[in-house]
């Protein structure tokens, strides 16, 4: 479990991003999955009882590399093999790109309606997320080589990882009520508690400034250089998987306001909380804010590996700590509308807001979703994202019987033209369904009329008032 985790981690920071459509497809299917739930409590699924397993029931997946295959690689001239064309990633490369990657896999849940205002939900998820910030002043001073930069200081600010891996146990509600100017509002919530394993993250504030001297030796200066980990050198894995005290606590809520016989508008937070790393802590601090890397030329690849390995063993000193820190949630803001324009048909129009790392990231979408029969449910999204740009998805939920399956997709482009993506999402599961709609109010039966017996004949000639 702990060389998953770890390896989930570094695949994370070598070659994903949670930067995508933030699952537009999944969300316009509204209320069909509990899964819809981790968007907005309040969505409540057409089902008086509804079981999620584990893996089976629940896998997400959101990652981008900020390049795509052709972005990196070239055909070598006159021959079959490929090289990584250092020039053309650099020309594709800007100082916004990043390389992150967030996924969820569902342990359990366990949804319960009672009546048609009562709905009652428990739940636990794995969850990990990663970000690594592309150092592309960095990247182009190794490319360029050191001999370009000689008394021209280089300074490398955008430098920053992050990755965490924590488990969620919750409890949700929500309740529907009637107010007079709407037909219905549902509130929802949801209480986490949170067990985090692995943590990951350098200084925010690690900036790097590179001065080349004549005899093409480096200065390196480093501000504020610390990596504050958790969870790596566990001892008891077993016991520290199952309970440890890296805790916190989150919260979700929502509301979803159906309007008129058309109209609906919802609205939701999500992941508000932290996590506290008290236990298997270890902050790595650079004891020097100077290294010297002796004379060479970094363009020589083997030369400059054997040069910075020589000048940082001879330089470098840390000290550790195990002093506690804290990492927040991503929150998560979702505003959406949505409005019948056929019998079976809807159109959704959505704004997400993710809270990464103090910078607000907005997504939009614009869908249609519609309902074959009670079977079939089929939904359409075109979103835009600032770092991602368009992307183009679609999802699907089927329910045959108790067994619902579901899946939906953000870049459905990025499935065709896959050398020219460098972002991929995907949601899937099974879910288990049981009954279905709401439950329609009893009509009293109208009292039996008496029969009053006028006539002195036998019953038989049916003489009655």
């Amino acid at each position: 479990m702990k060389k998953i985790s770890i390896v989930l981690l570094l695949l994370g920071i070598g070659c994903m991003t949670g930067f995508s459509q933030k699952d537009l497809s999944f969300y316009h299917l509204y209320s069909v999955t509990p899964q819809s739930q981790s968007f907005n409590p309040a969505f409540v699924p057409d089902a008086r009882v509804s079981l999620s397993l584990p893996a089976i029931s629940g896998i997400y997946i959101n990652a981008n590399t900020g390049l795509s295959y052709n972005d990196i690689f070239s055909k070598v001239p006159m021959s079959d093999s490929i090289r990584v064309d250092t020039d053309k990633v650099m020309k594709n490369l800007s100082d916004k790109d990043k390389i992150n990657a967030s996924g969820s896999i569902t342990l359990f849940q366990l949804g319960v309606k009672i009546g048609n205002s009562h709905s009652f939900s428990l739940y636990a998820n794995e969850r990990f997320r990663t970000m690594t910030n592309y150092p592309t002043k960095l990247m182009k001073y190794i490319v360029d080589g050191n001999a370009n930069y000689i008394n021209v200081p280089v300074e490398e600010s955008n430098f920053f990882s992050d990755a965490v891996h924590y488990r969620e146990y919750g409890v949700g509600y929500a309740y529907r009520f009637k107010v007079p100017a709407v037909q219905s509002i549902t509130v929802g919530s949801r209480l986490k508690y949170l067990m985090g394993f692995f943590s990951l993250e350098t200084s925010k504030k690690g900036d790097i400034l590179m001065n080349t001297n004549l005899d093409k030796s480096i200065v390196v200066q480093l501000n504020d250089p610390r990596v504050r980990s958790a969870g790596f050198d566990s001892e008891s894995l077993g016991t520290y998987l199952v309970d440890n005290n890296n805790t916190g606590f989150g919260f979700d809520f929502g509301v979803d306001v159906q309007v008129d016989d058309k109209l609906s508008v919802s609205f939701a937070v999500n992941d508000i909380g932290a996590i506290s790393w008290k236990e298997e802590v270890k902050n790595y601090n650079l004891k020097g804010r100077e290294i010297l890397i002796e004379g060479g030329d970094l363009t020589d690849l083997d030369n400059a590996i054997e040069v910075i390995k020589d000048s940082l063993e001879a330089f470098v000193e840390h000290e550790t700590d195990v002093k506690s820190y804290q990492t927040r949630l991503t929150t998560r803001y979702i505003g959406s509308a949505r409005y019948q324009v056929t019998k079976k048909g809807f159109t959704t129009a959505t704004i997400m807001l993710s809270q990464d790392y103090r910078e607000l990231h907005p997504s939009l979408g614009l869908g249609y979703t519609h309902q074959f029969g009670k079977i079939l449910n089929l939904s359409s999204s075109l979103s835009y994202h600032e770092e991602r740009g368009v992307g183009v998805g679609a999802g699907m939920a089927a329910r045959f019987g108790i067994v619902q399956l579901y899946t939906s997709f953000d870049n459905l482009l990025g499935l065709v033209d896959v050398r020219n993506t460098d972002d991929f999402q995907a949601r899937f599961g099974i879910n288990f369904m049981f009954g279905r709609g709401d439950v329609a109010p009893k009509e009293p039966k109208a009292p039996k009329e008496k029969k009053v017996k006028l006539s002195p004949f036998p019953d038989e000639y049916n003489i009655e008032l």
